[in-house]
């Protein structure tokens, strides 16, 4: 978070971080994340499932262009981080989730498992 007013030099010294936009669906077997990745690749991206939480971060730094005109130098250049963390249900199987990139949108494909209830007991009292 920032908590200062930004200058240029605190805009080109600062990544700029977002939270990426997502679309979640959920039917009988699976619950699908759909999210905005645009510009990264495969090599970008890192999903991490701990704790029961889905981590996914993303990192793209590109450089444009270059232009020099005397003493001036132009450089046009995009570096953005991307990170979305998400609370995972008990009826997820962490072991089966798929993520796939396809022209900027990372779908993530989370697998249900069943949870068996556990049926009443009763306890005797001696």
């Amino acid at each position: 978070m920032r908590t200062r007013p930004l200058s240029l030099t605190a805009i080109e010294a600062e990544p700029f971080f977002r939270t990426p936009l997502v679309n979640i669906t959920e039917d009988e077997n699976d619950f699908n994340i759909l999210t905005e990745m645009p510009g990264l690749e495969k090599k970008d991206i890192e999903i991490l499932v701990h704790e029961r939480n889905l981590e996914i971060k993303g990192d793209v730094k590109e450089e444009k262009k270059e232009e020099k005109k005397g003493d001036l130098v132009r450089r046009e250049f995009r570096s953005t981080s991307y990170y979305r963390c998400f609370s995972l249900p008990e009826n997820v199987d962490e072991d089966a989730i798929e993520a796939n990139l396809d022209k900027g949108i990372l779908k993530i494909k989370i697998p249900k498992k069943d949870i068996k209830k556990k049926e009443k007991k009763e306890i005797k009292i001696n």
